[in-house]
């Protein structure tokens, strides 16, 4: 069992350099939207914001518009990051590895329906258990 700390925008970093070395990934909020149901209206601030000039989702947590549409873990709530972070996931992993994610809130975001765009893209599953 080792903790690794790593920028969950920059895991392909952690990928390059430790490929299939993992059986089982453990990543608490990594791609939770819970600060997002705690302030719906500036995470539509956010993503509204986000459409009209991208670079709005650099994740500056001091704005809170901005974190608003993040994940816990960061994570921009688009699908080009949301790919790069499942991606770099599945380079981490050993041949039949498994990660796990611990979400809260998270689904009315648009997260699962870009983690299930993310994992098909990657060939990889994903299997979500609710409630």
């Amino acid at each position: 069992m080792e903790c690794v700390q790593c920028d969950n925008r920059c895991l392909a970093e952690l990928a390059d350099q430790r490929p299939a070395q993992y059986d089982v990934v453990f990543a608490s909020h990594a791609m939770c939207t819970c600060r997002c149901a705690g302030s719906p209206r500036a995470y539509l601030r956010a993503r509204a914001d986000a459409v009209a000039a991208p670079s709005s989702l650099r994740g500056d947590a001091g704005d809170s518009a901005t974190a608003a549409a993040l994940t816990c873990g960061g994570l921009p709530l688009e699908g080009g990051h949301v790919s790069a972070f499942v991606g770099a996931v599945g380079t981490l992993l050993a041949p039949g590895g498994l990660a796990v994610f611990d979400q809260e809130a998270g689904w009315s975001f648009g997260l699962e329906t870009l983690l299930r765009e993310a994992t098909h893209e990657h060939g990889l599953r994903l299997s979500v258990r609710r409630g």
